[in-house]
């Protein structure tokens, strides 16, 4: 399933670093739902994504932390039979599930998905602002903008609206 993944709305509820987001968007988006096995390998994670392979694993690690309702984001097993580690998405795979994809017979999850699309097509246009810049390029905008401009903005407002809420706590105004 490269190139396309399924994204769940409580992970941009978590307080996580922009990094982090990354990287376990990466691994979503490497998510087999046919087969609910993820494709985690933290050499090729790094070199995809220019970060060094001990942040990498660092990355990895704190995410075993966060669990998001009942599920953490990422589980490591030392499978000793096969003398390897192992990597799942736990709250990723039941994320799929709920949704309707149960493995092979994933045509339930693809008609959940076209019905809701065709329900809430007003989300699909949905006019941002700054909606042209990056995550990278609106963290730099909104740092020009003084105290009182920042609170005016909603966070429903922007495309990425982490980028909000850590200047925000970056200044101390939230």
């Amino acid at each position: 399933m490269q190139k396309f993944y399924l994204a769940d709305k409580e992970i941009l509820k978590l307080q996580i670093t922009d990094q982090q987001f990354r990287t376990y968007n990466y691994w979503c988006g490497q998510y087999n739902v046919k087969s609910l096995k993820p494709f985690i390998n933290y050499i090729q994670t790094a070199n995809d994504l220019l970060i060094p392979v001990d942040k990498v694993k660092n990355i990895l690690t704190d995410l075993t932390k966060i669990v998001v309702e009942g599920d953490a984001l990422v589980a490591i097993v030392d499978n000793k039979a096969a003398r390897r580690i192992e990597f799942d998405l736990p709250r990723y795979k039941s994320f799929i599930k709920s949704i309707g994809f149960l493995g092979y017979t994933s045509a339930k999850g693809w008609t959940n998905l076209q019905q809701h699309l065709q329900k809430n097509p007003e989300q699909l246009n949905k006019i941002y602002k700054f909606a042209k810049l990056d995550q990278y390029e609106l963290y730099d905008k909104l740092d020009t903008l003084n105290n009182d401009e920042l609170k005016a903005i909603q966070t429903t407002e922007l495309k990425y609206p982490w980028v909000l809420t850590k200047l925000l706590k970056d200044r101390s105004i939230a």
